[in-house]
């Protein structure tokens, strides 16, 4: 009987061991998961891991050197934090991926102008510009040159020459009208729709949208919560027009269109610090893992990430 304690005893013991074994591996490999994360995130060159490691080390003779090893068990090598910053993008990738196939609508950022508040200056920028053609077309026609300093110092201007600018200025007007012909349409009834649901007149607007106008407009809950429609209204009670799925979808269209352009401005800033003279050994695949880890509010799955890793070497060990 006491054999068989004793076996027992070594076999739990030997359990327990092997346990604790894994159990560090599999923090070792988390842990370089997470700090190649923040060499990313920071953003600080791939060499770095080792310079890390090494004051952690230091850290843990004077702090906690029974636990020395579990710090040497940690992967920081140049390769080893290049490796980790690729897979934790491609997590990033996957979820984003994933998030997609929920969208209605979405926009790529470029460079546009924005005011204080982050909203989009393109539509008054577009009726400004238009305005201000039409001014001058018409002005040059009689004579009225006083927005075209430069022609009015030669003093008095033959006809002919004057008629040449207005057809200049009417085939400009032409040509702008054309290029925002799908934008001067929606200004003429979808803007006015986003921007007054509960007051616009339901006979103007769009057949699909015309039931969903008159329920929202009938909504007490709603025109008791709302003292102004703008789009802060659309963001905070999003959620609440899911019994309006026309008018959601409409939002979405419209708000999607005027983004801010902050990730376009920190993607080349991230871009500047990362890839420069002192860094010649970033590849563009890692430059652009980097900059995808720096530039989304997206958090990637370091546990499934690790659990995919550990998957990975079991099946290894069992193939050989």
């Amino acid at each position: 009987m006491d054999k068989l304690s004793c076996l027992k005893s070594k076999l739990h013991g030997q359990q327990s061991m092997f346990t604790k074994a894994n159990t560090e591996s599999e923090d070792a490999l988390k842990s370089s998961f997470i700090i190649a994360l923040e060499i990313a995130k920071r953003p600080k060159p791939i060499t770095d891991g080792d310079f890390i490691k090494d004051c952690m080390l230091k850290v843990a003779d004077v702090s906690f050197p029974s636990q020395k090893s579990i710090i040497q068990n940690i992967s920081l090598s140049r390769n080893t934090v290049a490796s980790r910053i690729s897979d934790l993008c491609q997590n990033l990738v996957h979820q984003l991926k994933e998030k997609i196939k929920e969208f209605t609508n979405f926009s790529l950022a470029v460079d546009e102008s924005t005011d204080t508040v982050d909203t989009a200056q393109l539509l008054s920028l577009y009726e400004a510009f238009q305005t201000k053609l039409i001014l001058w077309e018409n002005q040059v026609k009689i004579q009225t040159l006083d927005h075209f300093p430069h022609i009015k110092s030669f003093g008095t201007v033959n006809q002919k020459k004057l008629d040449e600018y207005s057809q200049l200025l009417q085939n400009l007007i032409t040509e702008f009208n054309s290029r925002f012909e799908d934008f001067h349409k929606m200004n003429e009834m979808e803007l006015p729709i986003f921007n007054n649901p509960f007051t616009f007149e339901v006979s103007q607007a769009p057949v699909h949208l015309q039931m969903e106008l008159i329920d929202l407009q009938s909504d007490s809950i709603l025109n008791e919560k709302i003292k102004e429609v703008n789009v802060k209204f659309y963001t905070q009670y999003f959620k609440n027009l899911n019994n309006y799925p026309e008018i959601k979808k409409h939002a979405a269209r419209i708000l999607c269109m005027f983004g801010s352009t902050y990730l376009c401005e920190q993607m080349f800033s991230a871009m500047k610090i990362n890839k420069n003279k002192h860094r010649t050994r970033l590849t563009n695949e890692h430059l652009q893992s980097i900059l995808k880890i720096t530039t989304t509010n997206m958090i990637p799955n370091v546990n499934g990430l690790v659990k995919n890793k550990r998957s990975q070497v079991s099946g290894s060990s069992s193939s050989r």
